[in-house]
């Protein structure tokens, strides 16, 4: 697995954000006292209306702290793409697009693994030797991309190769040959939830089980 990420890296802007909020903070902490010792010209509904917007601020800028660059869980998968291409004897070129776009370190933290995963098998699986790419009147080099960008609240992360794709054909093979569905469901199946067996726990269609997959 990963290793944890460890630090994280606050600039001045954030950082004066915060002392700021924990001065006005500091300001609600003593009208709360006035309120408790009794204090008649203090109400606690006042007290509270101006807490709100500050424990709002506060959420707000620690949740911006947190946030890490994508760079951070992709930076070694270029390593991996080499790594197995020339094992394989495979051209791949990998490409990160949107790099900087910006998430919670408790996704960065999760994320890595899941992608290498990922980049592993877009390059065992789907990208094809240059001889038979190049059979298909393709150019012999594979390309790899992995996307990120945002929309709203969400950041959408996708990995693309122009290698073979998935053959539909084999992966109903391959399903019921591993008990993982019978001919009578995958008849009745989209061919949107048959690509989707290929997350199955007992999925393969591989007939021999490379160090890869």
């Amino acid at each position: 697995g990963r290793e944890t990420v460890q630090s994280l890296t606050v600039d001045i802007e954030n950082a004066e954000a915060l002392l700021q909020l924990v001065e006005e903070l500091g300001e609600v902490q003593r009208r709360l006292e006035q309120v408790a010792d009794g204090d008649e010209s203090v109400s606690a509904a006042d007290v509270l209306s101006a807490m709100r917007p500050v424990a709002a601020d506060l959420r707000h800028t620690v949740m911006d702290i947190r946030l890490m660059p994508l760079e951070t869980a992709t930076s070694g998968l270029q390593r991996v793409v080499r790594r197995i291409a020339r094992d394989q004897g495979k051209q791949v070129r990998f490409d990160v697009e949107g790099a900087d776009v910006k998430l919670d370190r408790s996704i960065i933290e999760r994320i890595g693994d899941p992608l290498v995963h990922l980049v592993r098998n877009a390059v065992d699986h789907g990208i094809e030797p240059p001889a038979e790419r190049e059979k298909n009147d393709k150019p012999p080099e594979g390309r790899l991309v992995l996307r990120a960008r945002r929309e709203g609240d969400t950041v959408v992360v996708e990995l693309e190769d122009d290698g073979r794709g998935i053959d539909l054909d084999a992966v109903r093979q391959a399903a019921v040959e591993r008990g993982v569905a019978d001919e009578r469901a995958l008849a009745a199946m989209s061919d949107d939830e048959v690509y989707d067996l290929v997350f199955h726990s007992q999925f393969s269609t591989r007939d021999e089980v490379t160090e890869v997959s």
